[in-house]
């Protein structure tokens, strides 16, 4: 096995690791999912903000070489976005974490944080994304 296959081996192993504590410890309760849920309902849309984001997140997934990583729909308003990742052949959270991972190596997305919300179709993960510390911070208060 090469280096670079042994590091996509490792890097995956560890993004299992990582998918199983927070389904195990079920890290994001209905409570803030519904706080989140109600404040992206009455957000206005920052329009540069939100449009710039909304094409940031295609183009950082499309720009990737051998992922497996898709998504079907992003909606930014001020604060947060909604991305739907398409699971349809793999595990929801491994699926968000190689997709958070993405993200948080793009520039344009340092201070963002990540939410991930169990689609009740089964096929989709929503992947909320926060603008900035202060709004991912507000969910736990």
């Amino acid at each position: 096995m090469s280096n670079s296959e042994n590091k996509l081996a490792d890097e995956e192993a560890f993004l299992l690791a990582l998918a199983d504590k927070i389904e195990s410890k079920g890290l994001i309760g209905d409570k803030i999912l519904n706080n989140i849920q109600s404040k992206f309902d009455a957000e206005e849309i920052d329009a540069d903000w939100a449009y710039t984001f909304e094409e940031n997140i295609y183009s950082a997934v499309m720009q990737q070489e051998n992922t497996d990583v898709t998504i079907s729909q992003v909606e930014c308003k001020t604060s947060l976005c909604k991305v739907q990742v398409d699971a349809i052949t793999q595990d929801k959270t491994l699926l968000g974490m190689k997709f958070t991972k993405i993200m948080s190596e793009q520039s344009w997305s340092q201070e963002s944080g990540y939410y991930f919300n169990y689609l009740s179709s089964g096929k989709n993960l929503e992947v909320i994304i926060t603008r900035d510390e202060k709004t991912l911070n507000e969910f736990f208060n």
